[in-house]
């Protein structure tokens, strides 16, 4: 859960799926929607998916349980589309509501490369002392600037040594995006 939380921090809008096939909310949309009530993402999509598995009548059914379920939410107002992402039925208007609802920030890539570290994975054996560590991974979302390959950075906090915090520095070896190299 604070993975969840720490990357729907990241994000600048939201598109809460809910199949039509299944009464609404289930335990997980709750959990969902709770997360992006607690990060405060106020940009969100409804997408009712899964249409085409059902009749009319219960797609209309499945609608009305999803507008009781964020009545009094910050998903009150948000639209809810019915799709069918198997068929491509109205994903054209998903696209248009992301478009329309979830706006893209202005990013100053003049400035000095900002990030938010959103998870970190070790590559160094257990307790390998900083002197000796040979590396890891970061993701997160770039609020800033530029990075590149050969570029010198600095993690902060850093590494804690007792009951201090040391600023870590490194260097970019490879970066990618969405699993391929940039």
């Amino acid at each position: 859960m604070a993975t969840v939380l720490t990357g729907s921090a990241l994000m600048d809008g939201a598109l809460l799926v809910i199949a039509a096939d299944e009464k609404c909310p289930l335990p997980q949309t709750r959990e969902h929607l709770t997360t992006l009530e607690i990060v405060g993402i106020k940009n969100i999509v409804i997408i009712q998916n899964k249409i085409d598995l059902v009749t009319q009548e219960r797609a209309e059914k499945n609608y009305e349980e999803i507008k009781n379920f964020v009545k009094g939410t910050l998903a009150e107002n948000a639209p809810i589309i019915p799709t069918s992402a198997q068929q491509k039925i109205n994903i054209e208007f998903v696209v248009e509501a992301i478009e329309n609802y979830i706006s893209t920030p202005t990013r100053e890539i003049e400035k000095e490369p900002k990030m938010i570290v959103a998870r970190s994975f070790d590559i160094n054996k257990p307790g390998t002392i900083p002197d000796k560590l040979a590396g890891g991974i970061i993701g997160g979302s770039i609020l800033q600037g530029r990075f590149k390959e050969g570029d010198e950075i600095e993690i902060r906090p850093g590494m804690r040594i007792g009951d201090k915090w040391k600023t870590a520095t490194t260097n970019i070896v490879s970066m990618q995006k969405a699993g391929m190299r940039i």
